[in-house]
């Protein structure tokens, strides 16, 4: 059963409780509703673990989750699609999707609150068992703990090929890191929020030099060559790959989860974004730095992985030379992730949100200061 550890209890009477029931027992068919927790640790989605006695009195877990009520269906449909695909295809890290009786893999359900009605799409999984001791800033894992993680990605990575499900409304990062210096120029256009602000004051203090960076990352990515045909590998990208997104047994990586910013891209920018944000240190002393000591056990265990699949190519000169700019624009996503801040921030924390974006920048600087350092580090395995 559900282990009730970092979860709570919803209680029966919520409004929470009212819609998961139906959801379990009427839309999906799935049994008789006994007990639900919410999941914590997300910053987009809403997370339930729920308890359910079937038919034929057997207990059984799902996975429920609430988007974010901007979530296009699109990129509902692609994020089930490609999880469907992968486990399809040989990849046993993945909780499979549930459908409704008519085939659905998630429904809408509106959320009446006292200020308005906000449409809500839901979704029911199998629930993925496993350990989650980690977050992403309590991400001090061992070397060998890493260089798990990076085989399961490889794995996830190999059993998507040949995946065609359309396209998420996100750029793949090369496009991206362009069209979003506009977005980064103008995010505070028109929000009256307060000059004594934190997080603006450090956002405005570090935008010049982000949007270097991004210039400095495409540079980097063009000139490896990996963009040439058959140059630099595509798969369908975890794109939010890090140590509290999969599960834990004895030390192995055993379960991959929070498919929902899936979308293809190479699979350099999946291993640069998971790299910084599950590497780079939060502790104050050594804040935004990276050990490369554990890039190196991470990189090892998924080149070693993907050559014992032998499914994907092994990586190329040409991904070699754009390794270092690939972390360096994972250090810029994890960085655009920050700036939801400025989309809710009448009701978030600023104070919380300026360490975020501090870190990021010191990651940012410290990822430049050793492009050389990554790219002999790759070349070496």
């Amino acid at each position: 059963m559900i282990d009730p550890q970092a979860k709570q209890l919803i209680e029966k009477g919520t409004i929470e409780f009212q819609q998961i029931q139906d959801l379990v027992e009427e839309i999906y068919q799935l049994g008789s509703l006994n007990r639900i927790y919410e999941i914590f640790g997300g910053y987009v989605n809403r997370s339930f673990g729920v308890e359910v006695t079937k038919a034929d009195g057997k207990a059984m877990d799902y996975f429920v989750r609430r988007y974010r009520a901007t979530t296009t269906d699109e990129d509902i449909s692609f994020e089930h699609r490609i999880v469907t695909y992968a486990i399809e295809h040989g990849c046993d890290l993945a909780a499979g999707v549930m459908k409704t009786p008519t085939g659905e893999t998630f429904v809408k359900i509106p959320w009446k609150t006292e200020e308005a009605t906000l449409v809500y799409p839901w979704a029911i999984s199998e629930y993925l068992y496993g350990e989650d001791p980690y977050d992403w800033v309590n991400n001090e894992l061992k070397p060998g703990e890493y260089a798990s993680m990076a085989r399961a990605l490889a794995r996830f990575h190999a059993s998507s090929k040949g995946f065609e499900g359309g396209v998420k409304s996100e750029p793949q990062i090369y496009k991206f890191l362009d069209v979003k210096k506009d977005y980064f120029i103008h995010l505070f256009d028109g929000k009256p929020v307060s000059k004594m602000d934190c997080y603006v004051n450090s956002y405005n203090k570090h935008l010049n030099y982000v949007l270097s960076m991004c210039d400095k990352a495409r540079k980097g990515m063009a000139d490896s060559g990996m963009h040439e045909e058959g140059k630099g590998t595509k798969v369908a990208c975890h794109s939010d790959y890090h140590v509290s997104n999969v599960k834990w047994k004895d030390g192995e990586c055993c379960g991959i989860f929070d498919f929902d910013w899936t979308k293809e891209d190479y699979r350099l920018g999946d291993i640069g974004y998971s790299l910084t944000i599950s590497i780079a240190s939060w502790d104050a002393m050594e804040d935004g730095t990276i050990d490369l000591k554990k890039v190196r056990a991470y990189m090892k265990g998924y080149c070693d992985a993907t050559k014992e699949i032998d499914v994907l190519p092994e990586l190329s000169a040409e991904e070699k030379k754009a390794f270092p700019y690939m972390v360096l624009a994972g250090a810029i996503y994890l960085f655009h992730w920050s700036t939801d801040y400025a989309h809710d921030w009448e009701n978030l924390n600023n104070f919380e949100y300026a360490y975020y974006v501090n870190h990021l920048i010191k990651t940012i600087h410290f990822v430049e200061d050793h492009i050389d350092d990554l790219y002999q580090l790759i070349c070496s395995l």
